[in-house]
């Protein structure tokens, strides 16, 4: 133990030279408490003492190693620390900036810092590096998502940010705190936008790709600015859910005209040919039906009937029927069979 004090005693007077170097304020103060911590703990050869003075000097070494990048952010735009890293990571200035780390107690060792910044109508939450300000992760929320609650302390205070995906608590101090309570008087907190199905299918669905895309993009930049896509996002994908897609007219159509085929095909069978007839005539007129069947009957039958004028109109709307356009071969050569037989 005796070795490993005066190991420790050796390293620490490196250490002094080096926070002397690098010529921020609190450091000696810090390495003055460890001297103190490893004179006891050295008299006494205590080993909880010794462990303790390396939690200090690990903790300085830290802090020695991320000065310089920290001094570059501290020297950066207006000089205040939480705006400088949130311009970093932005790219603008925020008007709203804070800082504070989040841990039941203060453990160096264990210690995520937050800046929490607002610019328009989002709020970024910027994950940094305490000893360097590297900044480690960044993600924005729109404001209407948000809810932040302030607690105050007699030095500072702890802030309540409550998002769709977490709940963060961070404590503040003075400074920071009143900050944070102009972000929380900044946000206004309407009651969450609520769509329907119908409102959110048309938005989905309703419209042409390329209008789609464009929404995905403002969305992406600001979520606000979108909020049936946002809604959906938030209700429907992060749940996992699926949107059901509306039907299309067509298929509003069908569910129309499939049961009078049914219809018209009984009256063939019960020898009711003109009453087939006009039904399968009358689904052609009202709809575009999918099916060559819709086509292919009443043609047949208006050729045994010798109306070949309404059987070549037939064979017209089939090849007008864009639904059909795989089957346009079969009634082109009906069509000509006809007309053949028109000019004899």
């Amino acid at each position: 133990m005796l070795i490993l004090f005066i190991a420790l005693g050796v390293f620490l007077g490196i250490l002094g030279w080096k926070v002397i170097e690098a010529g921020v304020k609190t450091f000696p103060y810090l390495v003055a408490v460890a001297v103190v911590i490893w004179l006891v703990g050295f008299l006494l050869q205590n080993p909880l003492l010794f462990v303790l003075c390396i939690m200090v000097v690990i903790y300085l070494t830290l802090a020695i190693r991320g000065t310089p990048s920290r001094r570059a952010v501290e020297n950066q735009g207006i000089g205040h620390v939480p705006t400088n890293i949130a311009t970093k990571a932005i790219g603008k200035t925020p008007t709203i900036a804070f800082s504070g780390y989040y841990s039941p107690w203060y453990n160096p060792f264990d210690l995520k810092y937050f800046v929490v910044a607002k610019e328009s109508n989002i709020m970024w939450i910027i994950n940094y590096d305490p000893f360097s300000y590297e900044i480690v992760e960044t993600y924005p929320i729109s404001i209407n998502d948000v809810f932040v609650e302030v607690k105050k302390g007699l030095l500072g205070g702890k802030v309540i940010i409550k998002t769709p995906e977490k709940i963060i608590k961070l404590n503040t101090n003075f400074q920071d705190r009143q900050e944070a309570e102009k972000l929380s008087d900044a946000i206004l907190w309407p009651e969450p936008s609520v769509y329907s199905e119908e409102e959110l299918q048309k938005t989905v669905y309703g419209q042409s790709p390329e209008d789609l895309v464009k929404q995905l993009k403002q969305w992406q930049k600001d979520p606000s600015s979108q909020p049936e896509i946002e809604y959906y996002y938030r209700n429907y994908t992060l749940q996992e859910k699926t949107l059901p897609r509306p039907l299309q007219k067509w298929e509003k159509e069908a569910e129309d005209y499939i049961p009078r085929l049914d219809e018209a095909r009984s009256l063939e069978k019960l020898g009711d040919i003109e009453g087939a007839l006009k039904v399968y005539l009358d689904i052609i007129e009202q709809y575009n039906p999918i099916g060559t069947v819709y086509y292919e009957r009443p043609a047949i039958i208006l050729e045994r009937l010798g109306r070949l004028e309404q059987a070549i109109s037939v064979c017209e709307k089939a090849l007008a029927n864009p639904y059909l356009e795989k089957s346009w071969s079969l009634f082109e050569k009906r069509l000509n069979r006809l007309k053949k037989k028109t000019n004899k």
